[in-house]
């Protein structure tokens, strides 16, 4: 078994709140109605997971997309795209304070950086995206030992042509959930990213 099958299998049909009531008599650590909530909250949000990334990429594989492929020419995109103030929006910490980017494009470590991966994690997704005709590095001026990322022609019709799908695609997604909800779901979420940020697997 491949290991995105394992996953995959792993992350399937995990032990929800009647299971655990059932499991109580024997598994002493969901005995409580405390216990029993928190751990088919955690169940529940591994699984949904799993399925919603699991159907995004699929559809992204339709159009010879990755997530992290989709998420770097989109980047680039958005640099090329720039704000008024010269910066890329989106770039780095998600509100336009990258690197300045008066040329256009953007550089390999603001890609780094923004999507938190290593630099050369980056540098071969860069690689597979020129070889494929949607990038192509540049000399940044005033610095020819820097380079920068810009989209070609073929890179930009894609993400043209595909952000507006992948919108399209959420919205009829969660198209059961109001406006509140979503926001609600999102300081949920939130929630839970900083108590991630909090605790680390030494400290369990």
């Amino acid at each position: 078994m491949s290991a995105q099958k394992e996953k995959q299998f792993f992350l399937n049909n995990l032990p929800r709140e009647a299971a655990l009531r059932g499991m109580a008599s024997f598994c002493t650590a969901t005995r409580t109605e405390r216990s029993i909530a928190v751990v088919s909250a955690y169940h529940t949000l591994l699984e949904t997971s799993g399925q919603l990334l699991n159907h995004l990429n699929a559809v992204m594989s339709g159009h010879g997309l990755t997530q992290a492929r989709f998420r770097t020419l989109f980047l680039t995109y958005m640099a090329d795209a720039q704000k008024g103030d010269g910066k890329c929006a989106l770039c780095v910490d998600g509100a336009g304070r990258g690197e300045p980017a008066a040329s256009g494009g953007i550089s390999p470590c603001d890609l780094a950086e923004t999507m938190r991966v290593e630099r050369a994690t980056v540098t071969t997704l860069i690689d597979g995206l020129e070889r494929d005709g949607f990038v192509r590095r540049e000399p940044a001026p005033g610095d020819r030992r820097s380079i920068r990322i810009r989209l070609t022609p073929k890179g930009r019709r894609l993400i043209d042509e595909f952000a507006p799908k992948r919108v399209e695609y959420m919205l009829k997604l969660m198209d059961n959930f109001s406006t509140e909800e979503c926001k609600t779901l999102v300081k949920i979420l939130e929630k839970m990213e900083r108590r991630l940020a909090e605790t680390g697997p030494k400290d369990l």
